[in-house]
């Protein structure tokens, strides 16, 4: 397809959420001026209208973002552009040393970490008696004499083989408590092209961007870190981490969920300059599913965006964890961004993946947290990957006959259906969905 035939970029309002259009055209059109998007919470609300900084100011991350304010659909997000270029945040980086290990503190990191999950035994028992667990825990933290416990490891098959570490409920109030503390300053740092366990934003936002980009340009790089969170270096962290936390409490609590090693799938990769026994002096991993290792694992590939953004001035890029999508109308671009971005990994003592990191045209079909993105013409279609369908279906049978032995409530199997369609509305599923549908009607 000819260069002058790729679509213009349109302006802020035009693009939002694609639910209610299953339509490739529809899609391609966007959405009205000051359309609203539905939230995590699941209702509608006003549209946002971006703050567009003075010619004297820089917006975030210290350049101009472009039309990047139009990239993000609509929604009532604390680090949408509009509210990180508008707002003011205080100057002091964290919380102050006695909030963090305050009894109020301690008691919204309970909440949170309760979300969704009250019905649990440990949870249940520690609700029960929160404010004495609480207060236990402020005492040991405020005396240093706080170590985490020993976690569960397990190991899933789907969609690939990771080793999980799930902590008690106690140590996950603390992590909750201290990824509060560092939020804010590390909300700064990142680039509002990084979706991944930031309020606001996530994977759908993420998927819709990509998707708005794909329709934009004609080739993608699409790239993938190997072994990401087993292979995150310890002593890079822990100092890009000291950053985000001025309390002494928060340090040594830096280093002390550092310190833990279970449930770390062991790997060994050398790079320039390691002597032989490098991989094995040096301490890396992050446990999968720890929050700080979510959060923090996020910090640790923020020098990718930078390059990106920095010294490439690319400006159609998405991140989403370990994952990129660079996209642009110059193959040539893409092939030094893949040079640039490859050294970076290496500084960070990282590795590319390279059986999934390639440069392809967006005509193809290429993979996007879940979905299959493809440019056609002026439009873009977004379609359900079939693997992602076989699990769901997978998920459903074994929860039906979990139904049919009385471990689990039709409610429950209702809620799980309903939330795989809602996943499933923010691609061209009209047909799928509807049939998708009838089955629930014949279940429950």
């Amino acid at each position: 397809m000819p260069e002058d035939r790729l679509p213009q970029e349109r302006p802020a309002s035009a693009l939002g959420c694609p639910e209610g259009r299953d339509s490739i055209a529809g899609h391609a059109q966007g959405a009205t001026p000051g359309a609203s998007c539905s939230t995590e919470r699941g209702g509608a609300t006003p549209p946002v209208h971006p703050v567009r900084p003075a010619p004297s100011q820089k917006s975030c991350g210290g350049r101009r973002e472009g039309g990047l304010a139009g990239s993000l659909p609509p929604g009532p997000s604390r680090l949408c552009l509009a509210s990180r270029c508008g707002s003011k945040r205080p100057a002091g980086r964290g919380l102050p040393n006695d909030d963090l290990a305050s009894v109020e503190s301690l008691l919204r990191a309970t909440r949170r970490a309760a979300k969704g999950k009250r019905r649990r035994r440990d949870v249940a028992e520690f609700l029960l008696n929160a404010p004495a667990h609480v207060a236990r825990l402020r005492d040991e933290l405020e005396s240093r004499r706080y170590t985490p416990s020993k976690p569960r490891v397990f190991t899933i098959r789907e969609p690939k083989p990771r080793v999980i570490c799930a902590l008690p409920f106690r140590d996950r109030v603390v992590q909750h408590a201290l990824v509060e503390s560092m939020l804010p300053s590390i909300d700064r740092e990142l680039r509002t092209h990084t979706f991944a366990c930031r309020r606001g934003l996530g994977t759908h936002r993420a998927l819709h961007l990509a998707a708005h980009y794909a329709r934009l340009s004609r080739f993608v790089l699409v790239i993938d870190l190997r072994k990401f969170f087993p292979s995150v270096d310890h002593e890079l962290l822990r100092r890009r981490l000291l950053r985000h936390t001025r309390t002494r409490l928060g340090r040594w609590l830096v280093r002390s969920v550092l310190s833990t090693r279970e449930g770390v799938e062991p790997v060994s990769f050398h790079f320039p300059g390691d002597d032989l026994l490098a991989p094995l002096m040096r301490p890396h991993g992050l446990p999968i599913g720890n929050l700080t290792s979510q959060v923090w694992a996020n910090v640790h590939a923020a020098p990718i965006d930078h390059a990106l953004a920095s010294r490439l001035g690319l400006r159609r890029w998405v991140r989403y964890a370990d994952d990129v999508w660079v996209f642009s109308n110059d193959r040539g671009e893409l092939g030094r961004a893949w040079t640039e971005l490859e050294l970076t990994a290496t500084r960070q003592r990282l590795r590319l993946h390279l059986g999934k990191t390639h440069v392809q045209p967006t005509s193809t079909p290429f993979r996007c947290l879940g979905f299959s993105i493809r440019r056609r013409e002026a439009a873009v279609a977004i379609r359900l990957r079939g693997e992602s369908l076989r699990r769901f279906k997978r998920r459903a049978h074994r929860l039906l006959r979990s139904v049919e032995r009385g471990a689990v409530s039709r409610d429950d199997l209702r809620r799980s259906m309903l939330a795989w369609l809602a996943h499933a509305r923010h691609g061209h599923t009209a047909s799928l969905r509807r049939r998708e549908l009838e089955l629930l009607g014949r279940w429950v």
